[in-house]
């Protein structure tokens, strides 16, 4: 982090989240959201936790700002994680689950300068209720520039959902040799292309690319699956639960369907339920590039044979994403696709399954 500071100092995120300022989140989300997410699922959170907490923690340090209770002497990042942890770890203890211990001293949180519990559960109550208006909760806000900041987080993480990239910016000047750089990458990958094209070269990326369709809807999936297997029913209320999650899902908010999908996957009064939210959490890991979270909810299916061959399908996806990331795992992917190809009684399935098997042995 240290050699962004000549660019955008701990002043400049200060005076950025105040004023609601484009560039400025743009770059706290390009720098900051993956080393938080990767902490929070370090204590034991889901990646769709880790981005609800980094997003809570940029409000609250957004209201200490403004309170002038924002310790000037910490590095911001630091107290940003910090306020990520703390909500986190609060939010477990109000939901009566155990706090994990921290993995190392990194993670051990200051004792100071930190909201109390009351402040942090007044915080996420808003943010709750500016995340499900449905519910009938009625959004209020701080400030003017308090709306603008979520607002704008809200539009990040849409992008973020749908694969895009926030890369932030830099004030200045750009030195030759990175402009120098820059148009060797693109001559390399024009190259490459060019190449990968006339020799009809396939990489697990693509191969992955080339084969998920996810589904336009939650709902029509579900009665996709009906109309296939007449002895598959849901109850009313687990219906209702996943017409919510389908909602998010049509505005392509994966976020916020996925923290729908794991609250009823964690409802034990509606087990019934479970595993449906679970097989769906599993699509949207996908579609968010986390198929570590595709294979752990698929793991935790109990009733596979309700999805029949769509379950073999996206597994097999999620290991070829993971050899995408991974080139060692492109033979557990091939081996993932063999499955999927041998349990399945579609056609044009099984012409993809071996075309994709093909493409995986180059």
């Amino acid at each position: 982090m240290e050699q962004l500071s000549e660019h955008f100092s701990d002043t400049m995120y200060a005076d950025g989240l105040q004023t609601a300022d484009e560039q400025v989140l743009e770059q706290i989300y390009s720098q900051f959201r993956r080393p938080v997410v990767r902490a929070i699922s370090n204590l034991g959170g889901s990646a769709a936790a880790g981005g609800i907490f980094f997003q809570t923690a940029i409000i609250e340090a957004a209201r200490q700002m403004r309170a002038g209770a924002f310790p000037e002497a910490t590095p911001f990042y630091a107290h940003l994680e910090a306020l990520a942890l703390t909500h986190f770890k609060d939010w477990l203890i109000e939901r009566e689950q155990p706090v994990p211990e921290p993995i190392d001293e990194a993670h051990e949180l200051p004792s100071e300068n930190m909201p109390s519990v009351e402040q942090m559960r007044a915080t996420r109550a808003d943010i709750l209720a500016w995340r499900r208006p449905e519910r009938g909760n009625e959004p209020v806000f701080q400030q003017a520039s308090e709306k603008m900041l979520w607002e704008k987080m809200r539009v990040l993480e849409r992008r973020i959902a749908d694969g895009e990239p926030v890369q932030g910016t830099r004030k200045g000047n750009l030195p030759l040799w990175i402009i120098y750089t820059a148009i060797g990458l693109l001559v390399c990958a024009t190259a490459y292309f060019v190449l990968s094209n006339y020799l009809q070269t396939r990489t697990p990326a693509q191969v992955y690319e080339s084969n998920f369709t996810p589904p336009k809807s939650i709902m029509e999936d579900i009665a996709r699956l009906e109309s296939a297997d007449s002895s598959t029913q849901r109850i009313e209320i687990c219906m209702q639960r996943m017409q919510d999650a389908d909602l998010l899902y049509k505005q392509k908010d994966y976020v916020g369907a996925a923290d729908k999908l794991e609250d009823l996957a964690q409802d034990d009064d509606l087990a019934m339920c479970q595993s449906d939210a679970l097989f769906y959490l599993g699509v949207i890991g996908l579609q968010m590039n986390r198929p570590d979270v595709t294979l752990q909810s698929f793991a935790k299916i109990e009733n596979i044979e309700r999805y029949g061959e769509d379950l073999y399908w996206y597994q097999a996806l999620a290991f070829v994403k993971l050899a995408a990331q991974n080139p060692a795992m492109r033979e557990k992917a091939a081996g993932a696709v063999e499955r999927a190809r041998s349990n399945t009684l579609d056609p044009k399935r099984r012409n993809q399954a071996e075309k994709m098997l093909k493409e995986l042995s180059e």
